[in-house]
């Protein structure tokens, strides 16, 4: 099981740089990219803490993104002094053209393969693996 756990994360790795290749992202850009189209607006800081980023390095990169029209800096609603990050797309969604790798094509071939029982089993382990690793991420697993 610990083999094909490393060779799931080797692969989810290199895909993140085909897919932000694709896109003309560095992986930083990408990831940061990716974050807030699943977990929404977030402060600078939320960002680096998540990414395990520096707060300069967090400024850069989304002035980078901002330079490119894919975020936007935003006062935070119950905070002025803050502010929150957010992808200037609402739908956060991906053009054909912009991701030619043709992932949704290869999961639903993939997904075919399986039950609508077996998918509800895998979707659960997947969000509970999710789960677990930002538990780890964040600290929680320590010895």
């Amino acid at each position: 099981m610990q083999g094909d756990g490393q060779r799931l994360a080797a692969g989810l790795i290199r895909l993140l740089h085909a897919m932000s290749a694709g896109l003309d992202l560095n992986p930083t850009d990408f990831q940061c990219y990716m974050l807030l189209r699943s977990a929404g607006a977030m402060t600078p800081g939320e960002i680096a803490q998540w990414l395990k980023l520096a707060t300069g390095s967090v400024t850069g990169l989304i002035d980078r993104m901002e330079a490119r029209g894919l975020v936007v800096r935003d006062r935070h609603p119950e905070d002025r002094r803050k502010v929150v990050v957010r992808l200037a797309d609402p739908s956060g969604s991906m053009s054909a053209e912009d991701n030619p790798l043709g992932i949704r094509d290869a999961m639903t071939a993939m997904h075919a393969r399986y039950s609508e029982v077996e998918l509800e089993i895998i979707a659960d382990w997947l969000n509970r693996l999710g789960d677990t690793l930002n538990e780890i991420s964040a600290g929680m697993y320590r010895e």
